[in-house]
């Protein structure tokens, strides 16, 4: 019982990262999104299911910041860390989203929407770069919060000693 109250941080930030899957699947439906076939030329309906999940992504990270404020409020590293680990788990879909919505106009309005994105190709490329884009930011701020938390303990041991 010690490990899941030492680690509820993780396993709330795991929850909503599930929940905001649930939202994209079976909420988001009644959105009017421009949606084709996946074996359409203009890749819309890869467009409309990567948006409902940005939707549902930044919905939940909302949700998320007083939610841990909340749990968390004595405990300012649990808020960190847990506010951390959740935008590791909905930066693709955010990324993504911000990519769609810079690359496409009228997207909430079925007859009028247009696109920059050309092929299925074009779309998927941008998939595999928000992946390495989160990659290098997640080594760096891991490299970062390690050298914060190591200065503090050395900072701490300096006050000790004198």
């Amino acid at each position: 019982m010690e490990y899941y109250k030492k680690h509820l941080h993780h396993w709330v930030a795991v929850l909503l990262y599930m929940i905001s899957h649930l939202i994209s699947i079976c909420l988001l439906d009644w959105l009017p999104l421009k949606t084709g076939n996946p074996s359409d030329n203009l890749p819309w309906y890869f467009i409309g299911v990567d948006f409902k999940n940005f939707l549902a992504s930044v919905f939940c990270l909302i949700i998320a910041i007083p939610l841990f404020y909340f749990m968390f409020k004595n405990e300012r590293i649990k808020f960190r860390d847990g506010l951390l680990f959740l935008s590791f788990l909905l930066m693709p879909p955010i990324l993504l989203g911000i990519w769609i919505l810079l690359r496409t106009k009228n997207i909430f309005n079925d007859e009028l929407a247009t696109t920059t994105i050309k092929t299925l190709d074009e779309f998927l490329r941008m998939k595999n770069w928000s992946f390495y884009i989160i990659l290098i930011t997640g080594f760096c701020l891991i490299v970062y919060r390690n050298w914060f938390q190591t200065s503090n303990k050395a900072d701490a041991e300096l006050g000790k000693q004198e």
